[in-house]
C-alpha cells in the first residue's frame, strides 16, 4: 500500500546556512588586524557556499575550509541521508568574488576541495593550481 516516506531528522542549525571561505584569511594564519584586499583574489574565486549539513560541526562558525564540503540539497536524489562522500547528483549554491553566483555540482566542488571523503574516481585539482577556485589568494599561489 501507500506507506509514508521515511522522515530524516536534520540537525538544528542556529548559525548561518552559508559559510565564508576561510582561505580569505589564509585559513586563520593572517597576523592580527591584517586583511586581504579584493585585488588579491580573482573574479572566479569562490568565497561563499552552502556547507554540507551532514556534519553539524561545519556550522560551528561562519567560516569553513574547502575540504569541509558543500551541500547537495538542491536536486540530489538522497539529500539528508547523512552519508558523506557520495555523489547524489545534487548541487549547492556558491558565490564568486566577481559577484556571480551559481549552483555547483558536488563533484565539481570536490575536485577542487580535496575533501578526504572524496571517492577515488573523482579527480583532484591541487590547491596551488590556477584551475582551483576554492583554495584562493596569495597563500595558495594565486
Amino acid at each position: 500500500g501507500n506507506q509514508p516516506k521515511k522522515q530524516v531528522q536534520q540537525p538544528i542549525i542556529s548559525d548561518p546556512s552559508y559559510c565564508w571561505n576561510a582561505c580569505l584569511i589564509d585559513a586563520g594564519n593572517l597576523p592580527n588586524d591584517t586583511t586581504r584586499k579584493i585585488g588579491d583574489f580573482r573574479a572566479a574565486d569562490i568565497y561563499l557556499w552552502e556547507p554540507a549539513e551532514q556534519v553539524p560541526f561545519y556550522f560551528n562558525d561562519a567560516g569553513n575550509l574547502p575540504g569541509e564540503g558543500i551541500t547537495q540539497r538542491h536536486g540530489g536524489t538522497q539529500w539528508g541521508s547523512n552519508v558523506t562522500g557520495v555523489d547524489w547528483g545534487g548541487r549547492g549554491l556558491i558565490g564568486r568574488i566577481g559577484g556571480s553566483a551559481e549552483f555547483m555540482s558536488w563533484k565539481t566542488f570536490v575536485t577542487m576541495s580535496n575533501e578526504s571523503v572524496r571517492p577515488l574516481n573523482v579527480p583532484v585539482i591541487p590547491p596551488n593550481s590556477p584551475n582551483n577556485y576554492l583554495w584562493i589568494g596569495p597563500a595558495y599561489g594565486k
